[in-house]
C-alpha cells in the first residue's frame, strides 16, 4: 500500500490529482482568468476595493464595536467633512452616536442639521436620495421633539428653586 507523501514529484508540490485542501498542493500563483486586469497584483493602479474613504468607514464601525464611541464620533467626523457622497451618511452616523452612546442630544440635533446642509447642497446639484432625504427628516422631528421636550422639564425646576437672599 502506498504511503500518503509517495505521490509528490522531487521538487515538493502535490501531483494535480491531489485535493485542493492537502497542504501539500501549491498555491494560486497566477490571477484568476474573471479577475479584472491588474487586480490582485502589486502594482500600482491595481484595482483594489479599499479606498481611503472605505478605510475611514471600517475604521468609524471598529471604534464603535470596541465601545470606544467618542473616537468613532470623531472619525465620522473627519469623513463628514469632505465633500464626497458619504458626508451626509456619515453626519447621520455622528448623530446616531451622541444621541444614543454619548447622551448629548444637542450635539446630536446639531450633527443632524448638519447632514441636512449636505442633503440639501446634494439636491441642488441633482443628487436627491429621497430615502435619506425621509429618514433624516424623521431623525430632525424626533431629536427636536425630544430637545423640546428636555427643556420643558428643566424649565419647571429652575422655577421652582428658590434663591435664598444674602442674611
Amino acid at each position: 500500500m502506498p504511503r500518503r507523501g509517495d505521490d509528490r514529484r522531487r521538487d515538493g508540490a502535490a501531483a494535480d490529482d491531489d485535493e485542493w485542501w492537502l497542504p501539500q498542493r501549491p498555491g494560486r500563483l497566477r490571477r484568476p482568468a474573471d479577475a479584472p486586469r491588474g487586480a490582485r497584483s502589486g502594482r500600482r493602479g491595481s484595482i483594489s476595493p479599499w479606498t481611503e474613504d472605505r478605510i475611514l468607514v471600517e475604521r468609524a464601525r471598529l471604534l464603535r464595536r470596541l465601545g470606544r464611541f467618542a473616537d468613532a464620533a470623531a472619525v465620522w467626523e473627519a469623513i463628514g467633512a469632505g465633500a464626497g457622497p458619504l458626508s451626509a451618511h456619515a453626519w447621520i452616523e455622528v448623530a446616531k452616536l451622541r444621541e444614543h452612546r454619548l447622551r448629548d442630544l444637542p450635539g446630536a440635533f446639531a450633527a443632524a442639521e448638519r447632514a441636512w446642509r449636505v442633503v440639501e447642497r446634494r439636491r441642488q446639484i441633482g443628487r436627491f436620495d429621497p430615502a435619506l432625504d425621509e429618514a433624516l427628516a424623521g431623525r430632525l422631528a424626533r431629536l427636536g421633539r425630544r430637545l423640546e421636550a428636555r427643556r420643558a422639564a428643566e424649565r419647571p425646576a429652575a422655577a421652582g428653586r428658590v434663591q435664598m437672599s444674602g442674611r
